[in-house]
Order: C-alpha cells, then structure tokens, then sequence
C-alpha cells in the first residue's frame, strides 16, 4: 500500500511548482490541501442523527502533535451522516461506511474530498481483496440480510451480491483466497462464521460457532480468533460471550473460549504489534488475553466504561473511545502496554475505531 507520507510530499511539490510558475495573476490554480495525519478515527455519531464524523491527527508515541476533528464536513461542506460504522483504506482512496444513512461515502485519501457515494443498505464492514475489488457487509432494509456485496473497486460500483444464508453478516477477515465472513445477526440471530472463495464469489462452507460472531482477527501463529458477543438475558442486565478459534488450514472449530459476563455486549476485538496479545472489550473495561496460554484474565487491563478500542502497530498503544449521548465531542485517550495513560484528547461523537498510517 503506498505510503501516506509519499502522497503528502508529491502534493507539497506540486503545489510548490505551480506557485514558482505563476507569473500571470488573471491564471487561477486550483492547489490541492494535502492533510497531514497518521491515524483517523470513525466517531460513530449518535442513531437517528446525522453527526457521525471523522477525526484525523498526529501523534508521536502517544503524544497528540495536532488533531482535526470533523474533517468531512469541513472539506466538503455537507455533514457525513448517521453512524460511522467503520471505514477501508486503500492506496487512492477512503471507504466511509455510514451505516443508517445507507450509504458508503468515498473520499481521497490525502485531501478528503468526496468523490462519489455509493448506496447500499445497512452497510457495516467492508474489506479489500486487491486492486479491483472489494466485499462489503450488509444488513440490507430489513436488518436481517444476508449478502456480501462485492465492489468494484475501479468503476466503484457495485457488480454483485452473495447469499450467505445467514442474517446480519458483520467483520470479515481475509485469509489466502477465502474469506472469513461473521454473522452477528441483525436485528435477528444467528452462530454462523461463513467462508466464501474469493474466487468464485461462492459459499465455501459455514462454521457454527457461538450466539453472534461479531469480530474477527488472525494471530502471530495464524490462528484465527472470533469474538462472539453472545445473548443478552431475558432482562437485558447481562451478556455471556466467548471467543473461538479456527483452523485456516482445516477451516475448523477448535476451541470455544468462555469470557464470562457483562455488562454490554463487545465487538472490538484486536491483536498488539506482535500478535501475541488479544485486546476484546467489556463493560468494566479493556481485557487483554495471552494466545499462548488462551488464560481468561478476571479483571480488566484498564478499567472503565469505553466505547472505541485500537491497537498501535508501531508500537502497541492501546486507544479508546469513550461515549458522552449529551456531548457533542467524547474523548479518546492512549495507553501503553501496561495499561497506564499516556494522554487523553477530544474527538466526535462515539470514537469508535482506530486506523493507523505510516
């Protein structure tokens, strides 16, 4: 993937040239804002509002150099939309997927204008396959759907859809040529993970796992790790979730990992900078599991009420969000390894994930 840094620079240069060369002032040149940053946050915004937003800012481990929040709406002069689910990356582009807007929201990666919107329903993840294309999940208008759609990635467009059978496919995972797809269930339920060929655009096969498979990551030792959030009692007090693991060279089950209770119902699920750690969300705190021992810990590596978590790859600082309904700007912070604070900011509203740029 190409380097941010690159793009910034070549923008700088360009805009330097046009400038040398100007000697005429009836010549107008459009000169192209370059944005500096290394890791931008989804805030999710509150349902049925249309503040959902994007905060972009530097940082130095784990120091705030600067920080711009609501970018979107500052560069294109409309406001985003209702729940930022998550966002994609590739090398030219940025992939917003607004949830209850319907809609995913394209914009350059180095300047953050708009360059096309693409509707779907219900849209939640969606991951990159390669240069051309892209799978998006999807709840659809009853959010009970099944489908993956697939995006053509140079058209933007999308070409097709896949039915999964099961409602409310959510994270995916991309291992080889297949792809591992959850199934939280929408607004219904379901256990399923399901593996689709990449290559046929077909089912493969379906995993039964655990009540609602939510998130999804592959370790230091390629193992991959499923995050079920589980089933709320009949008094919604609590949730019991647990964590599977999965064979990719069987495309097996071969552990369930009870999590015990909580209060809220997780679906981050993250891995340190060496893959060794788990880093899954409760709703007394942030909890840390060692892969090589699948030991559940019974308290929190940080303690208290987070809504967003992120894991630095450079050096494995723990980000997370927290959610004020009554506030227009919730704050994010970053702790190191250990758990302890290292700084805390002002984001939007619902910091709810964390992207990282070299």
């Amino acid at each position: 993937m190409m380097n941010i840094m690159k793009r910034l620079f070549l923008a700088t240069l360009l805009a330097t040239f046009f400038f040398s060369c100007i000697e005429d002032d009836d010549i107008n040149v459009e000169v192209v804002e370059a944005l500096p940053y290394n890791i931008t946050i989804s805030n999710a915004g509150n349902y049925n509002a249309t503040n959902a937003s994007v905060s972009i800012l530097t940082q130095t481990n784990g120091i705030v150099d600067s920080i711009q929040n609501a970018i979107f709406e500052s560069v294109n002069g409309v406001s985003l939309g209702d729940v930022l689910q998550s966002i994609a990356v590739n090398d030219n582009y940025m992939f917003l997927v607004v949830n209850n807007s319907h809609k995913i929201e394209v914009v350059d990666r180095v300047t953050f204008k708009s360059v096309k919107t693409i509707s779907i329903n219900s849209p939640r993840y969606m991951t990159i396959i390669d240069d051309t294309k892209a799978y998006i999940s999807a709840w659809g208008s009853t959010n009970t759907g099944d489908e993956v759609s697939i995006l053509d990635l140079e058209s933007l467009t999308i070409t097709g859809t896949i039915s999964t059978g099961e409602p409310g496919p959510e994270a995916m995972l991309l291992v080889d040529e297949f792809l591992y797809v959850t199934h939280s269930g929408g607004h219904g339920s379901s256990e399923a993970v399901t593996i689709i060929n990449t290559n046929a655009d077909t089912v493969y096969k379906q995993l039964t796992a655990y009540v609602a498979p939510s998130a999804i990551i592959q370790d230091a030792n390629e193992t991959i790790w499923v995050n079920c959030r589980g089933a709320y009692t009949q008094d919604w007090s609590s949730v019991t979730m647990a964590m599977i693991k999965i064979d990719p060279t069987t495309q097996e089950i071969t552990d369930t990992i009870e999590l015990g209770t909580s209060t809220e119902a997780t679906v981050r699920l993250l891995k340190d900078n060496t893959g060794q750690t788990l880093y899954y969300k409760k709703g007394d705190g942030i909890y840390s599991l060692d892969i090589s021992t699948s030991t559940v810990n019974e308290s929190p590596l940080i303690s208290g009420s987070f809504y967003g978590l992120g894991i630095d790859p450079a050096n494995g600082n723990i980000l997370t969000g927290a959610y004020n309904f009554t506030s227009s700007e919730n704050s994010a912070s970053i702790y190191n390894k250990s758990g302890e604070l290292i700084s805390t900011f002002d984001a939007g509203i619902a910091p709810s994930e964390f992207y990282f740029f070299e």
